[in-house]
């Protein structure tokens, strides 16, 4: 071999040990970096368990906000609980004014039912029609009732109330219901 391919031979060994030595250390010092304990600070709400599904029958306004649940729909979440008692089935949030069909998809993905409810009474002459709509009177079971008030005064049994609505709504609701 010519002295010349020996010089470009042993130089290019010595590039590339030199090379080689340069991507050690900087791997060495990436690891080194790596095993530092670092402290890592933050404020309460930033860790919290957005990702969790809330119990709509006990969550609180501050965790459905924390879970980007809006403070109209969560304000009418917990105002449709306390007038009824709670949610037996997410497409019962159907009930609540202004959420539709696309509504209820984004809010029934946040949402599930791990607390079972005891639905409460409801009094047919004294409840709003806001409240006779929570418990499933359609707008037209409501004008029906009401029209029956105006002409003939209280509801006094269920015998009246099944006439006005019709067995298939009174089998739903009846059961509810107090005079």
């Amino acid at each position: 071999m010519s002295e010349n391919k020996k010089f470009i031979l042993v130089t290019l060994m010595i590039l590339i040990i030199f090379a080689g030595e340069k991507i050690y250390r900087k791997i060495e010092d990436k690891s080194e970096k790596s095993k530092k304990n670092y402290v890592v600070k933050m404020e309460k709400h930033t860790y919290n368990q957005v990702d969790e599904l809330l119990d709509i029958n006990n969550a609180n306004l501050e965790e459905m906000l924390q879970n980007k649940v809006s403070m109209g729909y969560g304000k009418k979440i917990i105002e449709y609980r306390n007038v009824t008692g709670g949610f037996k089935d997410l497409k019962e949030l159907m009930k609540i004014s202004g959420i539709g069909k696309k509504t209820y998809e984004k809010l029934s993905s946040k949402f599930q039912i791990t607390t079972v409810v005891q639905k409460k009474s409801i009094n047919i002459n004294s409840a709003t029609d806001t409240e006779l709509y929570y418990y499933g009177f359609s707008k037209g079971d409501i004008k029906k009732i009401r029209a029956y008030q105006r002409d003939r005064g209280r509801i006094f049994d269920n015998i009246a109330l099944l006439g006005i609505v019709g067995e298939k709504v009174y089998e739903e609701i009846g059961s509810y219901i107090k005079y």
